[in-house]
């Protein structure tokens, strides 16, 4: 009985577990496209409380009935709580950043709260990062290609030794 218990309590835990790894490589994922989109309307003027919120508004407009994509509803939380409670941008993303525990997420919240209190060159940095970030992503879908490849080996030496037998069974 004791250890049915506690099969049932790390099961519970193992389900929680595995929820939050989704959310944070759901983030990683879409993360690259978040800060292209930064990046652009920083380019083109925005600052960055109103970039961040101008994304946030066209995530609520344009992916409503879709799939929610944790990054999207974490920022849209963010700029909500700071319209709401006249909190910082950069304390509320400092937030997000902690519950997200994705170190790319941690690095974009330093660069924003260095640019917003020291005044460094922002879409420089930010376009870096964005380069950066990318070619990572582009690594990660290699290596899971490859361990896609290597889990696909082993069917096709079962195919392998299915046709030898039948090629073999007339002889």
């Amino acid at each position: 009985m004791f250890v049915l218990l506690l099969i049932l309590f790390l099961g519970k835990y193992e389900k929680l577990n595995n929820e939050i790894k989704r959310k944070r490589l759901e983030i990683e994922k879409d993360f690259p496209d978040f800060i292209c989109k930064l990046v652009l309307l920083l380019n083109a003027g925005f600052i960055v409380q109103s970039a961040l919120e101008k994304i946030a508004d066209d995530y609520n407009k344009y992916f409503i009935n879709n799939k929610k994509k944790p990054l999207y509803d974490e920022l849209t939380q963010a700029i909500r709580n700071v319209k709401e409670s006249n909190a910082s941008i950069i304390t509320e993303l400092k937030d997000f950043a902690s519950r997200s525990q994705v170190k790319e997420v941690m690095r974009f919240v330093a660069i924003i709260s260095e640019n917003i209190h020291l005044g460094s060159a922002l879409t420089d940095k930010l376009q870096y990062e964005a380069d950066m970030i990318w070619q990572q992503r582009k690594s990660r879908a290699e290596e899971l290609g490859k361990i896609a490849e290597t889990k696909l080996t082993f069917p096709l030496v079962i195919l392998l030794l299915v046709l030898m037998v039948i090629i073999m069974t007339p002889a």
